[in-house]
């Protein structure tokens, strides 16, 4: 991603607030995580079984909880110091 383009997608997500950010994340990857389960365990043919499904789920909004938290003080400093230093090309 060049770094105009950086900025104006981290802006949007700046107004948005870190809270939402990351609650983004964790929904996003929670699902993902799911969805994903269900479709290997089809692909596999083996039984279904939701308690595992939602082990997934749950693992998977943990995990989008701690990125969305390790990603915003990581993309706030890249951004404060693009802004900073004019680097917007």
């Amino acid at each position: 991603m060049n770094n105009k383009k950086f900025i104006r997608n981290w802006e949007k997500y700046r107004r948005k607030g870190k809270k939402i950010y990351v609650l983004t994340n964790s929904i996003i990857m929670g699902i993902a995580m799911f969805v994903g389960s269900i479709i290997g365990t089809l692909a596999r043919g083996n039984n279904y079984n939701f308690d595992t499904h939602l082990s997934f789920f749950f693992g998977g909004l943990l995990g989008g909880l701690i990125a969305g938290l390790i990603n915003w003080p990581r993309n706030e400093k890249k951004y404060k110091e693009l802004i900073n230093n004019n680097l917007d090309n």
